[in-house]
């Protein structure tokens, strides 16, 4: 069995269920190419994002090749996924500099903890409002009578904010952000995914203890546990806190292990990719997050070290960007062949309602409710408002929830595989629709923010 084959969990020969070596590396090299072609003659200034690119190459793929076209296993892609974001959270912290988040600290954790509990609820709540037949009934029937636990769990897959999207679509922009807003996108967008999480695991908790207490299954009394006060206060402190310290104790190591072992430039990727491995395995067996030690672990490695070592520093970050790219690319076009196009039509209505509640209500109140504890002055809180990209936890996330769904037997056992794969589809088109609509309209109000600023800067010198 030769190495391809072990990691995409595919042993000996082609069989009748499966596809041929051949086929298997024509159409990864396609994906691949694809948006490399597309960015180079069609999306030459690159307004559209390459991840909404690839994502929407879905509804193109699955009908010709069916469901993972390249029988990677959903391990594997796990796991691509974790190096991925672990990758593009510590170069994240390798670009910050503690001066520039000094002023933003306490808002950003503000924002990336309560914030995103916030705006899981707004969503929701208004999701559960417009759908349910106790309300405005909105569904028709198709997504059957959706219980509020389940709203929840939707509010919850979308409440985080992507690192990857965000950081690769905001330095792409002409336009320069406020230098603030920009800070806090990135701090916040790194750091609020286990914040996510946390909600994701509370909801459903929440689910199974209201399956169990119908008696449609028998397990949850150590899951109802989870979800009182105390239990979700450890969980958001130890996530936190020992996450921060690991991330700083491999921040330091890191600056001794560059400075004494003489690494050639060759070597820094492996390097990195060690680095942020055995520092995320650490924090998760400590009980912290690692997501948010990689963050920490690259910005104390970017900020102390001396200024000697400045050029391997920069050597570090540029043998990292090729594979973080790569594996970020590999992980959209995992999600994009497990659509299902025709579950995605059925319910398209849904998923842009659900986006519109989401980018015009959801999120801008869950940043200006916190705005006295903010210096933004209101333009520049209504551009972080609208810059919140979903990407691939969301994703994750939801197809999770097909899984859990599936589990509980909320639904009759008829339509509980279509219902969930419904559910699944209005996330994904509610990120997609984010992507695009937010990516094409945020240089029209980064210029009308950066025009306000530079009219008041000169009132003031006036």
């Amino acid at each position: 069995m030769d190495l391809i084959s072990n990691l995409l969990a595919v042993s000996g020969p082609a069989t009748e269920n499966s596809i041929t070596d051949e086929v298997r590396f024509f159409g990864l090299g396609a994906m691949l190419l694809y948006p490399i072609i597309f960015n180079k003659f069609i999306n030459k200034n690159e307004r559209i994002p390459t991840q909404f690119i690839i994502l929407i190459s879905g509804l193109v793929i699955v009908p010709i090749f069916g469901k993972t076209p390249l029988q990677a296993s959903d391990q594997f892609v796990h796991i691509t996924h974790l190096i991925s974001l672990n990758l593009i959270l510590f170069s994240s912290g390798l670009e910050t500099k503690f001066s520039s988040i000094r002023s933003i600290l306490r808002y950003g954790i503000i924002l990336s903890t309560i914030g995103v509990a916030i705006s899981a609820v707004i969503l929701g709540s208004l999701f559960y409002v417009a759908v349910s037949d106790k309300f405005l009934g909105l569904n028709n029937g198709i997504l059957g009578d959706l219980p509020l636990s389940v709203c929840m769990l939707i509010g919850a897959s979308l409440s985080s904010t992507d690192a990857s999207a965000s950081i690769s679509i905001l330095n792409r922009l002409r336009v320069k952000l406020p230098e603030k807003v920009l800070q806090i996108i990135k701090f916040e967008s790194s750091i609020n995914d286990p914040a996510a999480v946390i909600i994701y695991g509370m909801v459903t908790s929440w689910i199974f203890h209201d399956a169990h207490l119908a008696g449609k299954i028998s397990i949850a009394n150590e899951i109802t546990g989870n979800l009182n006060l105390r239990a979700i206060t450890d969980n958001f402190v130890g996530l936190f806190s020992t996450g921060s310290l690991v991330g700083a104790i491999f921040g330091y190591l890191s600056i001794w292990m560059l400075k004494n072992l003489n690494l050639r430039k060759q070597q820094l990727l492996s390097a990195g990719l060690a680095i942020v491995s055995i520092n995320y395995a650490v924090s998760n067996f400590l009980g912290g997050s690692g997501l948010i030690s990689a963050f920490i672990a690259g910005m104390v490695l970017s900020n102390l070290h001396k200024s000697e070592e400045v050029t391997i520093i920069q050597n570090l970050k540029e043998s990292i960007e090729p594979f973080e790219e790569l594996a970020e690319i590999f992980i959209y076009c995992s999600f994009a062949a497990r659509v299902d196009p025709d579950s995605l039509f059925r319910v398209l209505p849904w998923g842009l309602m659900c986006a519109f509640i989401m980018m015009v209500i959801a999120r801008p109140l869950s940043i200006f409710v916190f705005q006295p504890f903010s210096r933004l002055r209101w333009k520049e809180a209504s551009l972080l408002g609208w810059c919140g990209f979903k990407g691939a936890v969301t994703l994750a996330l939801s197809f999770e929830m097909v899984e859990i769904i599936s589990k509980t037997n909320f639904f009759d056992s008829s339509v509980t595989t279509s219902t969930a794969q419904d559910i699944q589809s209005i996330i994904f088109i509610t990120a997609i629709t984010n992507l695009l609509v937010q990516s094409l309209s945020m240089p029209a109000i980064a210029r009308w923010t950066s025009q306000s600023e530079e009219a008041k800067t000169l009132e003031a010198v006036d």
